[in-house]
């Protein structure tokens, strides 16, 4: 009798467990990430029309990804001394995720008046 309720007891707790969440196994509510890429933490625009960057100061926080749209007839580039976009044709975009936190001044490489700037907080 004594083990009959011994074993009544096992697999009650066991079921318990099961049910709670407790058993073995990679529960579904348990995500692995195997990307190294860190997550995009935000997204924001940077329009490029009438020869300037809108807007030309933005802060952003770090893992912050930003688009650059040219929307001008001519091409621009995007220069830091990080990065360089290379030229962008019109409609074309260019994608920076920041990292680092920090101040980075760019400008158009084409047409050096124009300047803008990004922090990094």
């Amino acid at each position: 009798m004594m083990r009959h309720r011994f074993t009544l007891l096992l697999a009650g707790t066991a079921l318990i467990a099961a049910v709670a969440g407790g058993g073995c196994g990679n529960g579904s509510n348990q995500t692995k990430t195997t990307n190294s890429k860190p997550a995009v933490r935000q997204n924001y625009a940077v329009a490029i029309k009438n020869f300037a960057f809108h807007p030309a100061n933005l802060t952003v926080g770090a893992k912050s990804r930003v688009t650059w749209t040219n929307n001008d007839q001519g091409p621009h580039t995007i220069v830091t001394t990080v990065f360089n976009s290379g030229m962008l044709g019109q409609s074309e975009t260019y994608s920076y995720t920041f990292i680092k936190p920090g101040t980075y001044r760019y400008h158009c490489a084409i047409h050096p008046y124009m300047e803008g700037v990004i922090v990094v907080k």
